[in-house]
């Protein structure tokens, strides 16, 4: 059996499939050094707690990182998506941010909604981490987990201000 040259084009499909692949690759192991960074803010705040109350700053910011990830994906992310034009919402963009959306799940014509997510995800987790690092030793469990929820929330709020790359977000999920 004869195998015939691949054409220019063909090779430029592989090449642009393999950029992509790679790019996601790296973008995937950066989100996982990201979710790192939380051990350092975890070990730093037991240590600069007193020893009574090294264990409830252990808790605290473990709480935190698994209060944000779910109220991130069931709300911030439409608040990222639907509120591109300030903070009135296009509830037909941000369909695409709702949890049982085709973009929420596995899928691999799109690779970049994903990344986003997990990027965007773990910039609210570290903005609760943060605060709870302000706090330590000063707030109850109670009240700090409301606060670093609503603090984390303001992420989605990124785009609304003018803080996002709208232009390739928007043109990586097929929105524009």
């Amino acid at each position: 059996m004869e195998q015939s040259a691949p054409t220019l084009a063909s090779l430029q499909a592989m090449i642009e499939m393999s950029d992509t692949i790679n790019m996601e690759i790296f973008y995937w192991f950066c989100t996982g050094l990201m979710v790192i960074i939380h051990v350092g803010f975890l070990a730093y705040e037991m240590g600069a707690s007193r020893l009574k109350n090294a264990l409830a700053s252990g808790v605290k910011n473990i709480l935190a990182f698994a209060f944000m990830v779910p109220t991130f994906f069931f709300i911030g992310w439409w608040i990222y998506l639907s509120m591109y034009n300030g903070f009135v919402p296009d509830f037909e963009a941000g369909a695409a941010g709702l949890p049982w959306s085709e973009n929420m799940g596995p899928n691999l014509s799109d690779n970049a909604s994903g990344i986003f997510w997990g990027a965007f995800v773990l910039f609210a987790a570290t903005t609760a981490s943060i605060f709870s690092g302000a706090v330590i030793e000063r707030i109850r469990m109670s009240s700090f987990l409301v606060l670093a929820v609503l603090l984390g929330l303001w992420c989605g709020f990124g785009r609304v201000l003018g803080l996002a790359p709208n232009r390739l977000v928007d043109h990586r999920m097929g929105l524009s």
